[in-house]
């Protein structure tokens, strides 16, 4: 699912608020997400699952093209934990 197919799945539940409206709430909801995990903060929720930013080491690698070691800077990526509701819903 793609955010306009969210979008419209909402309209669809709630036929009595605008498109844009909902548009734009969920453009709010996602771009607050993205600052708290900019900040380092934990997201969750509840029945769904939560959010975290995972720092990573530097590692030693290799360039794939010439075969050279390299060094692979620390660096941020986001991280997805499911509920258990939501575990048990999916299997």
């Amino acid at each position: 699912m793609v955010k306009s197919e969210l979008i419209e799945s909402v309209a669809r539940a709630h036929p009595g608020i605008y498109k844009t409206d909902i548009a734009v709430v969920v453009e709010t909801i996602f771009k607050e997400m993205g600052k708290a995990l900019m900040r380092g903060e934990t997201i969750e929720l509840r029945r769904f699952g939560s959010f975290r930013v995972v720092n990573r080491r530097p590692v030693s690698g290799k360039n794939p093209k010439t075969g050279k070691p390299m060094e692979v800077p620390a660096w941020r990526h986001a991280r997805f934990k499911p509920s258990k509701v939501l575990r048990d819903f999916i299997n």
